[in-house]
């Protein structure tokens, strides 16, 4: 199920530009979302905002992902509509990688980790940042 977030939607368009910038192919492009449920301390980053936000990047034509190791996969993606991996992602693959305030419940992960599943010249995302804070640059 899609739901309609204006700052989401804005989010994501940003996420493809930085891709196109860095010149990296929207058609063939593997994005990985990292984190569906939010903390309960984040109120205003919950699950529609990732799940609109993800919805808003797959309409430019990459395969979107999503990985939270606290969900259960299989029912987070009927009820969202989205592709929850069943196991960890894949080193290398992707073009994109967007960071929720969820990704805390990835501790080993940290940024050589987050590099390690990037192709060369990902965009590193962090829509937590990108929504909710004055800061201007969000990705890398």
């Amino acid at each position: 199920m899609a739901y309609s977030n204006p700052a989401a939607e804005y989010a994501a368009h940003e996420t493809i530009l930085r891709m196109m910038l860095k010149g990296l192919p929207l058609a063939d492009a593997r994005i990985l979302v990292l984190g569906l449920e939010q903390p309960a301390d984040i109120p205003e980053l919950g699950r529609r905002e990732v799940v609109s936000f993800a919805h808003a990047l797959a309409h430019f034509g990459p395969e979107v992902e999503v990985y939270d190791p606290t969900i259960d996969p299989i029912e987070a993606s009927r009820e969202t509509g989205l592709q929850c991996l069943i196991q960890p992602p894949q080193e290398g693959v992707y073009s994109a990688i967007v960071l929720t305030a969820a990704q805390h419940r990835l501790p080993d992960l940290g940024r050589q980790g987050l590099r390690a599943l990037c192709q060369p010249d990902a965009v590193l995302y962090d829509l937590y940042l990108a929504l909710f804070s004055h800061h201007a640059d969000a990705a890398s």
